[in-house]
Formats: C-alpha cells, sequence, structure tokens
C-alpha cells in the first residue's frame, strides 16, 4: 500500500517546485520578478516588485491580438517581447527570471527568449 506522501498529483508537485524556486528568486525595484505561468491554453508573464508587491507590466495570451493564435512556442514568444516592451516602458531594464516551477524548456524558454529581444537583461 502507498502512502499518502507518494501519491501527489502533477499540480501538487509543481506548486512545490514553486516554492523552492521562490525561496531564492526575489524581485526589487531595481531588479524585479518575470513571473512567468503555463496552463494548458494560456500563457502568462508578469514583472512583479515583490518589495512594494506591485505588479509593474504583464501580458498573457489571452489579450485581444492572441485571440486567433493557439498555445505555440511562437505565441509563448510573442507575449514574451510584449511583457519585455512594457517592462522598459515602464523603466525596467534588468529582471530575475521565475519560471514557475516549470521545466526552463519550450514555451517557458520562448517567453525569456522573446523578454530578451524587448531588451530585458537577466
Amino acid at each position: 500500500m502507498r502512502s499518502v506522501r507518494q501519491i501527489k498529483t502533477q499540480a501538487h508537485r509543481r506548486a512545490r517546485r514553486h516554492l523552492r524556486v521562490r525561496k531564492k528568486v526575489h524581485g526589487t525595484s531595481g531588479r524585479p520578478r518575470l513571473a512567468v505561468f503555463r496552463s494548458n491554453k494560456h500563457i502568462y508573464a508578469q514583472v512583479i516588485d515583490d518589495d512594494a508587491r506591485v505588479t509593474i507590466a504583464a501580458a498573457s495570451s489571452r489579450e485581444a491580438n492572441f485571440a486567433e493564435a493557439g498555445l505555440t512556442v511562437d505565441t509563448a514568444a510573442e507575449v514574451g517581447k510584449l511583457v519585455g516592451a512594457r517592462a522598459r516602458e515602464a523603466g525596467v531594464g534588468a529582471i530575475v527570471f521565475d519560471r514557475g516551477g516549470f521545466a526552463y524548456h519550450g514555451r517557458v524558454k520562448a517567453v525569456a527568449d522573446g523578454a530578451r529581444q524587448a531588451g530585458l537583461e537577466f
């Protein structure tokens, strides 16, 4: 018989990984955190100042200009470029990347690469 600790959902395992990442990653006003969340249908990105507890910039694939596109690596890269441009407009030049417990691969990596193309440094 399996113990309760061995039976965990995929979401629970991702949440635990995210907490492990968040112990080390902290956004400040000088270097805010770029947090990425990936669902089955959409991808979301926020630039967050954890000290002031405020979201500086955000973008997602649910916005009007992404309505026709499905969730692909190309869509994720466009979301990264959009959040990077909005962060640059808000005066942010450097960030720390929070992958949200997801593997740094595919769509999550595409958001990071898009933000780098928009001029953000991490």
